[in-house]
């Protein structure tokens, strides 16, 4: 309540990774568990880690920007009106969309869909 839109959208960000990175490593650590069991034990290990690892932190750092950008957006276009209506709501979330730039492009057309 006693914060600009920039200040919640600073501690929304800082939060919300934490929050996604714990969600995201499973998701990166079991298919690479299962597809590079061999690997993993050889000396590839260490890069498949490392791409697991920048694979749930490109992914938290998207989700956490996305949703973001979405009440930041919102917050801001509402404050410039003066007034919260369906279409601010809509507008200024519609900011979000520009999180897909974060992921690779190999997944932004899978995130479009959504």
């Amino acid at each position: 309540p006693d914060q600009t839109c920039f200040e919640h959208f600073l501690s929304f960000h800082n939060l919300g990774f934490r929050r996604a990175l714990p969600v995201y490593i499973p998701v990166y650590l079991l298919p690479a568990l299962l597809v590079h069991r061999k690997k993993i034990l050889s000396l590839k290990g260490p890069l498949i880690a490392l791409k697991v690892l920048l694979g749930a932190v490109r992914s938290s750092v998207f989700l956490t920007a996305y949703c973001g950008t979405a009440w930041g957006g919102a917050c801001t276009l509402q404050h410039i009106v003066k007034h919260a209506r369906p279409w601010t709501v809509a507008a200024g979330a519609s900011a979000a969309g520009l999180a897909t730039l974060l992921e690779k492009k190999s997944r932004r057309m899978e995130l479009a869909m959504y």
